[in-house]
């Protein structure tokens, strides 16, 4: 076809400027990892359908001996079920392939369900274009003990090329590289005409293709045959770059067929061309496709090494250990607490590497270890596949921890006590899960996933598992990430604040000798209770070295409060001796800090002792104290562990079930299942989950989405801070805010749902098998987004902080607070006493360039006791539910415009105000 009329002889639209090859697929089959091993360069890799949202190119390079050489462009299309597009990202696809000259095409399929891939080859076929079916994932098809006739289905399919391909593990790759190289090398393309259909529909639907291939004629280029424009017209297609070159007759006379035949059957045409391919998919699939037995798939595996057996079984025995041991020890306190609830991975880890891991042990504790090492080195002996004997360690693990928490908690509300009961029941549980687990080695997983994966998708079980995977995500998530991480990083590391005193307000120092001269040399002032009965602002001890002569400071810091802390500060002027005691003359501040990079950064500023560098850098609204700090010591640690949480949820297979469980509620509001996956991903970054939103299928499904995003959901980083203000505050506060939160989901997406035009989509969601994620998958699919996390959103921290800069160097900030005190103290009723007013709607308009900030300057004002059980409820309910941040407001622009942006701000504004206020009136009436 030369693309300008129809033809039978297929020849593609020329191209001088470069070689391409388009690669096209499924979501969750890998075709992104495929692309990162021919270029090197990574994209996210989906296992649900919508990460992939734009078209990512990269180039494949031969070396001049190759009879391809040179450079070839590789596309990279988001994920796609059908070429009858029913969403944004599938319409994208579908228009490339039509639109966009390439050499050649490259589907990526999933072995393990041949018959699901077929589908959509049964329509790339029709393309005419010269293409290659790469089944990848072929590892985990042969662990289901599924053997592919390459062969005999390459020949089924009329002569294209069936390569097997494992991507993640480089299996098949150069074979593929081979078949590439042949095909960018041969003249010839596949014939596609209605003669060599590899499928046929019926009598009535092949007439009516018929018809519409007679005269049909294109206004520009365009790829593919006229059979298969034909059937994408009369499937009602939803537009693009089709409608746009096919003449107004043709598209008229599709009209008529489709009305026609509705009329008659009562079931669209797209239906029944899509029930026909699907039958002969899977008629291609049963015949291409051998059962093997189980037996004669591990036969042929060689056993885990000795050396690795006894590596791994030392692991997980010391990880059973240390943390069984110092379990066991907090038990042996006088006044035990939960003896798990401050033993997290930070803990295990400083244990590990410090003088006393040899010494000190409890007997508990070595009896845990020594009886998981027997256990983990039996269990790995019956295994042949390392990635899933240890995911089934893990699960091990986990399942003691689980237990513990159960029984512990029964416990304590029912004694009122901690004890090593709950402890030994852990470890019994665990212990029984391993052994159960180990069982039949790998025999047995296949039935067990699949009926795991049942379990999940229903109503009750699937509500429990949920919740089991919620309570693990949260103590990695909110107890590791947002705990230890971010106080390991922010405390230790960045550092912090944790005393700040003007040292121009300080009394005299008495104690010190009579002199008027300027002190030179090192002095230690000691701030205590002066001559006339008042206190030091800060009891903190300040060593000022190199105090120079009728100089300024070049440097000042100190230890205080213990050897660990130190003080730095630059004051604009000398240390004078005056009168009976020492004080400072001008303007100067203290600074407690607690780690050492920021401390660093202060004492570099004031030696270069330039005021205006010194704040902008290190100041209140600094650069590096309070932009960079955030973004990657309060942040990041929350951010890449929900990313970790949420690949192993991807990779596993569960969140299409989860998905299916949630439909009928989310139907209520008028969405379907499809769109928890943006509101999971919300949960860790809602200007990232924004961009998910094209998953859903019409525009009305995608503005709601996007809604309720930037409405309801909070972010991980912010989820986190409220929780902690919920342990600083009464039930009633926290009952408060889950009660608005879920009423606003729902309530307002119910009514959104009515006031929004459109139509809702039906839910279809291929359902993958339950599988083990691979580590390494996890792990570059971690970095991957922790680089488009430090790439779009971290540098939006600096920008908001130097925005805040700017507005306090001006006097601004005073006028915004100003203007919001009446909201803040009239409305939402904070009080106007020690400032607490200005504090909260400085939160708010904090919290506007980023969430996290506002959240953690109320949780602040929280852990400082200004704030009561009821301004606590009041202040999260408003944070969550206040203008998403900047980011987010950006990513909405982008996405849905303008106009949309501003009135959903519009109406978030007031809304977030309004129940804030209600809030506050309830709890008075309650009172």
């Amino acid at each position: 076809m030369d693309g300008t009329t129809p033809s039978n002889d297929n020849e593609a639209p020329k191209n001088a400027a470069r070689r391409r090859i388009v690669l096209v697929g499924q979501p969750n089959v890998g075709k992104s990892a495929l692309f990162g091993a021919l270029t090197g360069t990574y994209v996210t890799v989906s296992n649900y359908p919508g990460t992939t949202v734009e078209v990512t190119r990269g180039t494949l390079t031969f070396g001049a001996n190759s009879p391809a050489s040179g450079d070839i462009e590789i596309l990279d299309t988001p994920g796609t079920n059908n070429l009858v597009p029913m969403s944004d990202d599938e319409l994208v696809t579908r228009d490339i392939l039509l639109s966009e000259a390439h050499d050649l095409v490259v589907q990526v399929g999933d072995a393990k369900n041949l018959a699901r891939t077929l589908t959509l080859t049964l329509q790339l076929v029709e393309l005419g274009r010269p293409m290659v079916l790469v089944l990848n994932m072929a590892d985990e098809a042969r662990a289901r003990a599924m053997q592919i006739m390459t062969s005999r289905l390459s020949e089924t399919l009329g002569g294209v090329p069936v390569l097997l391909t494992s991507a993640i593990r480089k299996e098949g790759i150069d074979a593929l590289l081979k078949q590439i190289e042949t095909d960018l090398t041969r003249t010839e393309v596949p014939a596609a005409g209605d003669e060599n259909a590899l499928v046929r529909y019926s009598d009535e639907l092949e007439g009516a293709i018929r018809e519409l291939t007679v005269g049909y004629e294109t206004s520009k280029p365009i790829q593919g045959t006229p059979r298969l424009h034909s059937t994408l017209l009369l499937s009602a297609d939803r537009g693009g770059v089709l409608a746009d070159v096919v003449s107004p007759a043709t598209k008229e006379r599709a009209a008529e067929l489709v009305k026609k035949r509705l009329e008659v059957s009562k079931v669209p045409i797209f239906a029944d061309f899509a029930r026909a391919r699907s039958k002969r998919a899977q008629e291609i699939a049963k015949d291409c496709t051998e059962k093997l037995a189980i037996e004669e798939v591990l036969k042929g595996a060689p056993p885990i090494p000795v050396f690795a057996r006894a590596g791994l079984a030392f692991l997980f025995a010391l990880l059973v250990a240390l943390t069984s041991d110092l379990a066991f020890g907090k038990l042996q306190t006088a006044s035990p607490t939960d003896p798990l609830a401050e033993v997290g991975l930070i803990e295990i880890l400083q244990r590990l590497f410090s003088a006393d891991l040899l010494r000190g042990w409890t007997t508990s504790g070595l009896l845990a270890g020594g009886a998981a090492l027997g256990l983990a080195f039996l269990h790995l002996s019956r295994h042949k596949f390392v990635i899933g004997a240890v995911w089934k360690l893990a699960f091990a693990f986990a399942a003691g921890f689980g237990a513990y928490a159960l029984v512990s908690f029964a416990e304590a509300m029912l004694r009122g006590v901690y004890s090593s009961v709950a402890l030994w029941i852990a470890l019994a549980i665990g212990g029984a899960a391993l052994v159960w687990l180990s069982s039949g080695g790998e025999r047995y997983d296949g039935s067990r996933s699949k009926k795991f994966g049942e379990l999940a998708a229903r109503s009750w079980t699937g509500g429990t598992i949920l919740f089991c995977v919620l309570f693990y995500a949260y103590k990695v998530v909110g107890v590791f990430g947002a705990g230890s991480a971010v106080d390991f990083l922010e405390n230790k590391v960045f550092g912090s604040t944790v005393a700040e005193c003007d040292l121009s307000k300080l009394p005299p120092l008495p104690g010190l000798p009579e002199t008027d001269d300027e002190l030179d040399g090192t002095i230690r002032l000691v701030p205590h209770a002066a001559g006339n009965g008042t206190e030091a602002e800060a009891d903190v001890r300040l060593v000022v070295p190199q105090v120079k002569s009728g100089g300024r400071y070049v440097d000042a810091y100190s230890l205080a409060n213990g050897p660990s802390v130190e003080v730095s500060f630059y004051p604009d002027r000398p240390v004078k001796q005056v009168g009976s005691g020492l004080r400072v003359e001008g303007k100067g501040t203290a600074r407690v800090w607690t780690g050492f990079l920021n401390k660093a950064a202060y004492r570099f500023f004031s030696w270069l002792n330039v005021s205006f560098m010194t704040d902008l850098f290190v100041g209140k609204y600094g650069l590096l104290t309070m932009g960079l700090t955030y973004a990657i010591a309060i942040v990041l640690p929350v951010v890449a562990t929900f990313f970790f949480v949420f690949s192993i949820l991807e990779d596993s297979g569960y969140l299409p079930r989860l998905a299916a469980m949630a439909n009928r509620s989310l139907q209520r509001i008028g969405l379907n299942g499809k769109a928890v996956l943006p509101m999971v991903l919300g949960l860790g970054c809602d200007t990232m989950a924004t961009l998910t939103a094209r998953i859903m299928e019409t525009k009305k499904e995608r503005v709601l989405v996007t809604f309720l995003l930037a409405l309801g959901i909070p972010c991980s980083s912010q989820l986190t801070v409220v929780f902690a203000m919920m342990q600083r505050t009464g039930r009633a506060a926290s009952i408060a805010w889950v009660l608005v939160v879920m009423f606003t989901i729902f309530f307002v997406g119910w009514v959104a749902a009515k006031v929004l035009p459109g139509d809702r989509s039906e839910f279809v969601m291929e359902m993958p098998p339950i599988r083990r994620p691979m580590i390494r998958n996890l792990v570059t699919k971690t970095f991957a987004r922790i680089e488009w996390y430090l790439r779009e959103a971290a540098p939006l921290f600096v920008i908001g902080t130097a925005l805040l800069f700017v507005l306090d160097k001006l006097n601004l900030l005073r006028f915004v607070h100003r203007a919001g005190e009446p909201i803040v103290s009239s409305l939402l009723g904070f009080s106007k006493e020690n400032g607490v007013s200005d504090r909260v709607s400085e939160a708010l308009l904090v919290g506007f360039l980023r969430r996290d900030f506002g959240a953690a300057g109320l949780l602040s004002m929280t852990n400082g006791g200004k704030l009561s059980q009821v301004d606590v409820a009041v202040s999260m309910v408003v944070i969550t539910l206040f203008i998403p941040c900047i980011a987010n407001v950006f990513m909405i622009i982008k996405e849905r415009g303008w106009k949309t942006a501003g009135m959903m701000s519009a109406f978030i504004f007031p809304y977030a105000i309004a129940v804030g206020a209600l809030v506050r009136a309830v709890f008075r009436f309650i009172s």
